[in-house]
């Protein structure tokens, strides 16, 4: 079970497969939770150092309207699918997208900072005068990158080499399945083949086949899955078996797609910078944690957090953040 938040910047496998590379400890699944634990650490830190969320979401914020005829949202780039709207005191008023990069939001009629006035000469309670309290903008977008526990293949796709007994066992990762149509794609040549595929112990497939060089394309209804199509969230419990008669050296290869598969698809688009700070800085903290967190293991300055040994970002990842700080 993972324990990564939402806006984690980084997965387990990345981390994972850098902390072995640099030698530090093989991380095994007795670490999982420890590891995510600092992923949701070092993303916090990274999102609090640029001053700005990073995974894409539908939003609404509040702003006090500035001067002029550009408002700075929180979250950025933003999106221009569904378009962004405002409202000023309640009415609703006409924006579009200056800057998607910077996060800026266009008024033409102006936000109406210059229709403020400031608290009467001499007012004990400091109050606004009577009518004239500070006006609101409420902002509905959508903005922020796609981040790598977000994203999804349009297409799973597996390969498994030859067995000793000509059984091949293929489990599928995570993919989206939002049509209730699964099609499950088979390409081996070996011969006769039984292939037999189950959900949560259930048979949903079952069929042999002599030989075929070209794909054995199978079409799964909703009414072929357990539970209809809320069973067809996310491929979790799904399982193929491909069986030869003959133990001969061959290899298995599988596609599994729905029909909604090219509309599906998530593509992750978090820049590799603030990605691989992630990394590093989880990398980094592994060292400390195997050290005992003994001066010699953590770096004596972190300008993240002014001077001190006890930061979260390493200095070496601060360049890597610095173009995508907040700039306003």
């Amino acid at each position: 079970m993972t324990i990564l938040c939402s806006s984690a910047l980084t997965t387990y496998s990345a981390c994972k497969s850098r902390i072995n590379a640099i030698g530090t400890q093989i991380v095994d699944a007795d670490h999982q939770a420890e590891v995510e634990r600092l992923i949701n650490v070092v993303s916090g830190g990274i999102e609090r150092y640029c001053e700005r969320p990073f995974r894409k979401e539908a939003r609404t914020e509040r702003h006090a309207p500035p001067s002029g005829y550009v408002l700075c949202l929180d979250a950025f780039p933003v999106s221009a699918t569904p378009a962004p709207t405002a409202t000023i005191d309640g009415v609703a008023a006409t924006v579009a997208i200056e800057d998607s990069e910077r996060g800026m939001l266009r008024c033409d009629e102006g936000w109406g900072a210059g229709d403020y006035e400031d608290s009467m000469s001499g007012s004990v309670s400091l109050d606004t005068r009577p009518d004239t309290a500070e006006r609101c903008a409420l902002v509905t977008y959508t903005g922020g990158y796609v981040l790598p526990g977000d994203a999804s293949a349009a297409v799973v796709e597996g390969a498994v080499a030859s067995a000793a007994t000509g059984r091949f066992t293929l489990t599928a990762p995570a993919h989206p399945v939002d049509s209730g149509a699964l099609v499950v794609s088979v390409v081996t040549s070996a011969t006769n083949i039984a292939v037999s595929a189950t959900w949560d112990g259930e048979s949903i497939l079952s069929d042999t086949f002599a030989a075929s060089a070209a794909p054995k394309t199978y079409a799964l209804g909703v009414a072929d899955v357990p539970n209809g199509v809320s069973a067809c969230a996310d491929l979790v419990g799904f399982s193929l078996l491909v069986e030869s008669a003959a133990a001969t050296a061959t290899e298995v290869t599988y596609t599994i797609s729905d029909a909604a598969d090219a509309a599906a698809a998530v593509v992750r688009d978090l820049p590799w910078e603030i990605e691989e700070a992630a990394i590093v800085s989880v990398a980094m903290l592994w060292k400390q944690r195997l050290g005992g967190y003994s001066a010699d293991v953590l770096p004596d300055r972190n300008s993240a957090i002014d001077r001190g040994m006890a930061g979260i970002l390493p200095d070496v990842v601060l360049p890597m953040l610095a173009p995508y700080r907040r700039w306003d």
